[in-house]
């Protein structure tokens, strides 16, 4: 769904077609906040990024709206991630914190470190990450899966019943809407082992 289409199908649904009480501009905010709850307690917008080594630079900035990191790659291979205690100890057994190549690396402030500066600019870093969605804008493309569009009508709606001063509608509205998160959960869960064989392991 579009965002015009989520907004129509809303107002459709508060009986609010033509109201002027509620701005698109407004209902393009609630489909936002609506995405973000969902990624917040789900994890569910997953991206892929790339960029590319500087030599002997171990500092690099995370891509926009990044939450968390997944799995980053140097050159096609994984790197491990690693604390803060855990560097330190490897800058005093190797002694030292620049040249060659890494297999690992560690965030912070929107940032992530090699363990060991790279020595060769022009390796490509892949980042998977589960990231934030970007404000919307009646022209923009959803960001979650289809499969929770009909969910942000149900936000949006409670969204403007509260607006609108009316109790009993934003109750019913946010009643559906936690059900809503809750499954979400669910199924993003039951998304990450979809191509898992099933098994028990006994130990003996």
């Amino acid at each position: 769904m579009t965002p015009t289409e989520i907004e129509t199908m809303a107002r459709r649904q508060y009986n609010a077609v033509g109201d002027t009480f509620f701005s698109q501009a407004e209902i393009m905010d609630y489909i936002y906040k609506g995405q973000m709850e969902f990624c917040k307690h789900t994890f569910m917008l997953k991206k892929t990024y790339s960029t590319v080594t500087v030599a002997d630079q171990k500092e690099y900035p995370l891509p926009a709206n990044t939450m968390s990191i997944k799995r980053l790659e140097l050159d096609g291979l994984r790197c491990t991630p690693i604390s803060f205690a855990e560097n330190d100890d490897m800058i005093v057994a190797n002694d030292a914190t620049t040249g060659g190549s890494t297999d690992f690396y560690y965030q912070w402030d929107g940032s992530f470190f090699f363990g060991t500066a790279p020595a060769t600019s022009g390796l490509t870093i892949k980042i998977y990450s589960y990231s934030m969605p970007q404000a919307v804008e009646n022209t923009s493309t959803i960001e979650i899966p289809g499969e929770y569009h009909l969910d942000l009508v149900t936000y949006v709606t409670y969204c403007m019943a509260a607006k609108d001063e009316n109790p009993q509608a934003a109750g019913n509205y946010l009643k559906d809407w936690v059900t809503a998160l809750r499954q979400a959960r669910k199924l993003e869960r039951r998304k990450l082992t979809g191509d898992e064989f099933k098994s028990v392991t006994v130990v003996s």
